[in-house]
């Protein structure tokens, strides 16, 4: 496997495609494997708090929880413990945008002004553009004064408006620069071609359907049942967030269960045509597809995407050509977890 670029690219899109203000720090404990250790084994060995799934061909081969949810408390993560996914959220938000394409409601290769004509620059970006980041809008979470705003319950048109007035960064199409605020107006859209909620329709049209009961908007869904606490890099509990704030770009929660369910379905095209996947997998600029960044090496193609959010730490690497999927889903923000990933893969391949 070309692991060099492989690492590269999980590590870029671990620390980069996120929805942290900044990186109080980044702890990396990971040690070496030993051939013939057993993922268990190395897993054990690791000082980490979270959730660890792999699948290979298809077939469960770990399924784990390391730790406390609470670490006041003595209740243990296991498979159907809701963690904070962050910007792996937006693999769920791009997914959403082509169940609208395949029912007639939106064309992705149309202007964002065909649905939002009231958009400043709407003419001259796609949606498209939007999902592969090449749009050029500002990235809100990188405004100066976003610790504030992250505190604060915001609606998607008073998120939009933060960033809809200012000049682009470069014309649509041209570059890739990683944008919250694109997917954000993905969401806003969402809303406004189907009538309902971003909530609503993640839920209606994904969730439900692939009885993912444990994922949703937030954590508000499921109160206090079996809810991972986020905590910093040094141990202390995470600072708060409003999760408006995030909303279709890094908002979603989700377990190792529910995870192993979506993962599944692309299988059997439960949500998304053979064509419709195509459209989701296809790389552009930086090798971004669209919720997905794509690399290649002896396991074939592989789709990952990493996630970053107030205490939490998340990444899911799929593996279609084996059939093989890790997530990694740590309540530590700054943990590095597609370093661990990447680790878990080498130690596959090894036995």
């Amino acid at each position: 496997m070309n692991t060099v670029k492989f690492k590269q690219n999980v590590k870029f899109f671990t620390l980069l495609l996120s929805l942290c203000l900044l990186l109080s720090g980044c702890r990396n404990n990971l040690v070496p494997f030993t051939k013939g250790q057993s993922v268990d084994q190395y897993v054990d060995s690791l000082s980490f708090s979270g959730a660890v799934l792999i699948v290979d061909q298809g077939e469960i081969v770990l399924s784990k929880g390391v730790g406390l949810v609470d670490r006041k408390g003595t209740e243990t993560i296991n498979a159907d413990t809701v963690f904070r996914l962050g910007s792996v959220s937006k693999q769920f938000t791009a997914t959403a945008i082509l169940l609208l394409q395949q029912k007639g409601l939106l064309n992705i290769d149309e202007p964002v002004a065909t649905y939002l004509p009231d958009f400043p620059h709407g003419d001259i970006i796609s949606i498209k553009n939007l999902l592969q980041h090449t749009s050029g809008i500002p990235n809100y979470t990188e405004f100066k004064n976003f610790g504030v705003i992250a505190t604060q319950y915001h609606s998607p048109a008073q998120l939009v408006a933060m960033f809809k007035d200012l000049p682009l960064e470069f014309t649509p199409g041209t570059r890739f620069n990683y944008s919250n605020s694109g997917y954000v107006l993905l969401g806003y859209l969402i809303e406004v071609v189907s009538g309902i909620s971003y909530e609503e329709f993640i839920t209606t049209e994904i969730f439900s359907p692939l009885l993912m009961t444990r994922s949703g908007y937030g954590e508000n869904t499921f109160g206090n049942d079996n809810i991972a606490h986020g905590y910093t890099s040094f141990g202390a509990p995470a600072s708060s967030i409003d999760m408006s704030v995030p909303y279709a770009a890094g908002a979603l929660s989700s377990t190792l269960n529910d995870l192993f369910r979506w993962d599944h379905s692309f299988y059997e095209n439960a949500l998304l045509t053979k064509a419709s996947k195509a459209l989701l997998y296809r790389p552009g600029l930086n090798n971004y597809a669209m919720g997905w960044a794509v690399s290649t090496g002896d396991n074939g193609r592989v789709y990952h995407h990493g996630g970053l959010i107030h205490g939490f730490s998340s990444f899911i690497a799929r593996y279609p050509e084996e059939q093989r999927l890790i997530v990694v889903l740590a309540n530590e923000e700054g943990y590095d977890v597609a370093g661990l990933a990447d680790q878990l893969n080498k130690l596959i391949n090894s036995n």
